[in-house]
């Protein structure tokens, strides 16, 4: 038996947690420079700093590793979110929960701070994962002075927006219904082992080092998609065209080698290597569609809580923010579409007066 203290905390982390992976996939469609893909606002980041002031580092770990995997399974690519993501997710978030615990507590760092601190580690840790993993070109690290500047405009923005959720939480009880009592739901193995097969074929990918291997196997996972009727699935690999054209430019040019005689500037081996990456990644990602669906999401936390315990409380909290999101996502929706249209000013003052209220809403979902 929980008592009001541990119930009022799952709810509070679920609460956040909703937001965060709502966050996540409503940036989805906002796009992305061509050669900048991992450029974001980094919403998400904010509720994972509310978790960090609020309950400690390591509820914002758990609060960044739970929207990667959940975020993930919703867009159907959970191998290259984890990668890269989550990566650079847990990142910052060690980062903010280490400055926090020795600044934070004492006044030395504000929460806009820390935002711009964790948006900087984030963006580099996500830079440092793509580099090893899928570019390996040290060209890339040219980005830094652009992103800079950026991490310091986004790092603020989500700074006040942790600010604001931090004190509606602090000024608000949990409501004492509990709509999702004890978060039941059905138990299957198979999300168990569809992980074990994803994470053992990611790691294969990345040992094999024939530009023919990806390219049927690529082949070989169209086909799968297409025969389990899910070939529209196939669409969500544009949103990872700006990767592969960031891939292709800075390997195609800058790899040493025998030149095109047609075609200046461009080796054999800058367009194996580009076409040897991109396949790769394409693989990855198809193996990920032919794997899970949406649905695999809460039979996968399901199915950890029964077979680890130990983790029964993040993965409650992962139940309640799960079946909360689609609630989440259309309260955020409606809060945004009543702003106004016209006026910067008006729209501000419209965002900073109803968040609370639209705070107010998702915590009876939760």
């Amino acid at each position: 038996m929980q008592s009001p203290n541990d119930i009022m905390k799952t709810r509070r982390l679920s609460l956040l947690l909703a937001l965060a992976v709502a966050a996540n996939i409503l940036e989805l469609f906002i796009p992305s420079p061509p050669f900048l893909p991992w450029l974001k606002i980094g919403i998400a980041n904010a509720f994972t700093m509310a978790a960090i002031r609020m309950y400690g580092p390591w509820a914002g770990i758990q609060m960044t590793v739970l929207r990667t995997f959940i975020s993930g399974f919703i867009s159907g690519i959970p191998a290259t979110s984890l990668l890269i993501g989550g990566s650079g997710g847990v990142f910052s978030a060690l980062v903010m929960g280490c400055l926090w615990h020795f600044f934070g507590s004492s006044g030395l760092l504000s929460l806009i701070g820390l935002g711009i601190a964790g948006s900087f580690s984030h963006t580099m840790a996500q830079l440092c994962v793509v580099y090893a993993l899928f570019i390996k070109n040290a060209y890339i690290f040219w980005q830094i002075p652009i992103l800079g500047p950026v991490s310091a405009a986004t790092g603020t923005l989500t700074g006040i927006l942790a600010l604001y959720t931090c004190q509606f939480l602090e000024n608000h009880e949990v409501p004492e219904a509990d709509p999702f009592p004890g978060v039941h739901h059905a138990y299957s193995i198979r999300p168990l082992i569809k992980l074990f097969i994803l994470v053992l074929g990611t790691g294969v990918f990345f040992w094999v080092s024939l530009l023919k291997i990806f390219v049927l196997s690529s082949l070989f996972l169209c086909i799968v998609l297409f025969f389990q009727r899910r070939s529209r699935t196939l669409a969500l690999s544009l949103r990872f065209v700006p990767l592969f054209l960031l891939t292709f430019a800075l390997n195609v040019f800058s790899e040493p080698g025998h030149f095109y005689t047609t075609i200046p500037f461009i080796t054999h081996e800058g367009v194996y290597k580009s076409s040897f990456l991109m396949c790769r990644t394409l693989s990855i990602m198809l193996l990920s569609f032919a794997l899970f669906t949406r649905q695999d999401c809460e039979l996968l936390f399901t199915s950890i809580m029964r077979a680890v315990p130990s983790l029964s409380h993040s993965m409650e909290v992962a139940l309640r923010g799960t079946a909360a999101l689609p609630s989440v996502i259309s309260i955020l929706k409606d809060f945004y579409l009543r702003s106004p249209r016209k006026g910067f000013i008006m729209r501000i003052r419209y965002f900073r007066e109803g968040f609370a209220g639209a705070l107010a809403d998702v915590l009876k979902i939760v």
